[in-house]
Formats: C-alpha cells, sequence, structure tokens
C-alpha cells in the first residue's frame, strides 16, 4: 500500500504523536508498505524524500507548534505519489490539508485521536480570560474535533477509554483501537552509570513526558514532599518546567526535584533501569506511551485514578492506581512491596508482546485495507 500520513508535529520535536508516527512508519516500511509523511517545515532540519514539509510559522502561544500554509508544491508532491489512502494524525492545518485532499482525490481517509486538544486551550485563553472563556472555548473545540473526525471514514482510538469518550462526544464514526505499539529491541541499560551522571541517589521516581501543565507533575510534587527520602526524576521537557521549579523551591523540595531535560533513547532505557517507580498524574492522556515503556522495563507504576491511564495499569497488572489525597502513602507502600516489583519485571516480557510494533502496525495495515475495500466497493 501507498500511505499519506499528515501531522502538524513531526521531528525534531518529541512528544507522544511523533514517537507513534516514527514507530508506525518504520514497521509499514519494514513490512513493505510505501510510507510518506506531510508535517510543517523546520528551519536547518533536513528529511529524506519520504517526508514532505510544508512552509510554517510558530505559533505564537505556544513556539514548539507549528501552523502550515498550503500551497501548490503540497498539491504536486501529493498527487505524484498518489496514495491509496490518507491517515490524519492531528486535526489543525496539516491534517486540515490531508483531509482535502482526501476528498479531492476520492480517497478513503483515517483519522487517529491522539490528543485532547480541548485540555491545551489554557495555552491560548490567558490568566484572567480563563474564568470567562475556556469553558465555551472547550466547547468550541470539541465541536471542531467531532467535524474534523465526521469528515474521516473511520477514526482510531489508542485505548478503549478514548474509544468510548470520542462516541461520548459524538464522533459517530466507526472507531477502531490500535494502540501504539513498541519496539522489542536489546537494551543497554547502564543504570548504574545513570545514577552517577545525574547523581542520583536513594529511592528514585521516573516520570517521562512532556513537561506540561496537563502532566500535573505538581501532584507528584506534593507527595514527594511527605516522603523526604524519595528524589523524582523529570525527564523531557516542555513550556512548564520554569513554573514547576518555582513550586518545587517553594516547596521545600528543589534538591530533590531532578529535571534531566530530554533523553536520547539509550539514555531512557538507562533511566527506566535505574529508577525504582514509575509515577504518572496525568490525566489528559489518550495512550501514554511512557506507562507502557515503563511497563516493558520492568518497572512498576503508581498513578492516580484517570481513565486511560487506570485502565492501562489495571489491565496489565503494572502497578497500583490511587487518589491524589492518598499519592504519597501509595508511593511509599510501592517502594516497600518487593512483589509488586518482582510481578512487574515478570509481566514485562508479555507486555512488551502484546503490545509489540509488528502486532499493532499489522492491525493498522489490516484497517487500513478494510477502508480502502470499502472504499472501492462504493465506487463500484
Amino acid at each position: 500500500m501507498r500511505i499519506a500520513m499528515f501531522t502538524d508535529t513531526y521531528t525534531p520535536q518529541i512528544n507522544g504523536v511523533v514517537t507513534s508516527i516514527l514507530a508506525f512508519k518504520s514497521e509499514l516500511k519494514r513490512q513493505g508498505h510505501d510510507v510518506h509523511v506531510w508535517a510543517p517545515a523546520v528551519k536547518n532540519v533536513s528529511s529524506d524524500e519520504s517526508v514532505h514539509r510544508i512552509r510554517s510559522f510558530s505559533f505564537a502561544p505556544y513556539p514548539e507548534y507549528k501552523i502550515s500554509v498550503p500551497n501548490p508544491r503540497l498539491l504536486h508532491e501529493f498527487e505524484r505519489f498518489m496514495p491509496d489512502i490518507v491517515h490524519v494524525h492531528t486535526p489543525i492545518s496539516v491534517g486540515a490539508a490531508g483531509i482535502g485532499l482526501a476528498r479531492y482525490f476520492g480517497l478513503p481517509t483515517l483519522g487517529t485521536f491522539h490528543t485532547l486538544l480541548p485540555e491545551y486551550l489554557h495555552y491560548i485563553v490567558r490568566h484572567s480570560l480563563q474564568k470567562i472563556f475556556l469553558a465555551p472555548a472547550r466547547r468550541f473545540a470539541w465541536g471542531y474535533c467531532r467535524w474534523f473526525y465526521n469528515m474521516c471514514d473511520a477514526v482510531i482510538a489508542p485505548s478503549y477509554a478514548t474509544a468510548s469518550l470520542l462516541k461520548e462526544k459524538g464522533i459517530s464514526k466507526p472507531i477502531a483501537v490500535v494502540p501504539t505499539g513498541i519496539p522489542i529491541r536489546r537494551r543497554r541499560v547502564g543504570a548504574a552509570s545513570f545514577r552517577s551522571t545525574y547523581g542520583l541517589s536513594g529511592p528514585l521516581l521516573l516520570h517521562v513526558g512532556r513537561v506540561t501543565k496537563e502532566k500535573n507533575i505538581e501532584a507528584i510534587m506534593d507527595a514527594i514532599r511527605e516522603l523526604p527520602y524519595v528524589t523524582l526524576a523529570v525527564a523531557s521537557d516542555g513550556p512548564h518546567r520554569a513554573e514547576l521549579q518555582k513550586y518545587a523551591k517553594r516547596q521545600g523540595i528543589a534538591e530533590r526535584v531532578r529535571f534531566l531535560g530530554y533523553l536520547s533513547r539509550d539514555e531512557l532505557d538507562a533511566a527506566y533501569a535505574a529508577s525504582d517507580l514509575f509515577v504518572c498524574a496525568s490525566q489528559s492522556e489518550t495512550q501514554g506511551i511512557v506507562l507502557l515503556e515503563a511497563a516493558v522495563a520492568g518497572l512498576p507504576i503508581a498513578a492516580l485514578d484517570t481513565p486511560v491511564v487506570s485502565d492501562f495499569v489495571r489491565e496489565n497488572r503494572a502497578g497500583i492506581i490511587t487518589a491524589k489525597e492518598s499519592f504519597a502513602r501509595a508511593i511509599e507502600m510501592a517502594l516497600g512491596d518487593k512483589r509488586l516489583r518482582s510481578r512487574a519485571k515478570k509481566r514485562a516480557r508479555f507486555i512488551a508482546e502484546k503490545y509489540s510494533i509488528e502486532r499493532c502496525a499489522k492491525a493498522l495495515a489490516n484497517l487500513y485495507e478494510r477502508c480502502i475495500d470499502e472504499a472501492n466497493g462504493k465506487k463500484a
């Protein structure tokens, strides 16, 4: 198959959407499919012939993200490739261009719901205006998402909880659950050297993911304030880092909250191996790839009770779920529970095979084929 993917976020950005696209693109190509990606142009970033960059400008409230401006070159490159199916990964300018091209050429379209877009509107509706305008803005965003994804022939949700939410919000097209898989690879661990490099000692909690307000990292900080022997390592970076550093200082825990920034793949594997517990307080996940990475690394998880996160942890017996008021106690119990850690290590291989990128990419390819067959049937 020839597959065209459209996304408003791509390399060199690091986030869950990019991770998902890269994983699926690589595995689909390995399985014999031809995959091209359309994404915003970024200065000083070169791409191979399978990545088509669209002229873009920075989104002022969140400069790391780009708004693209479609041009005649986009149409020319698309027509020259002429895919069998269009897969849109985001509902903003590039995703909308993908929908438009698919409809113009009469091609089947799939849309993946990666991000709870309405939960990110505080970047646009600022401070004093939030009390008045944030709720209406979220209603508008859900209305837009409903319109956008109902323009697709089918919708992909990365988890069952997300699929249920989409149905609740009025998305009426068929919804398939296809999680993002991860490659089963030989890991170069280096746990001891990782701790030494970053000066980490004692019980270590790990948080991985974009450092944004939606990740609710303050709740983790509140918990470790009650656990003076625990250190929190925050891997990755983002626009909320400065605020979190100020918060840690006000809470008197700045020395025990270590912001490590973006890590390479090998460093991240070492971080999972060097840690005692993975912690998550996010309320905006649609899958949570980092939860899967932690589980595959054999690292137990302690997380707040939210739909997607709770479903993953409970379904895979990957750790413990708790309420915010008992988060510190749950972390303390998890750190002292040898059986929990032993179970996490034993289940790692099973979870890795269950969510292997090979298996998930085959499920995605089968969905592509069904959509193409249905589209051809309608034309006949």
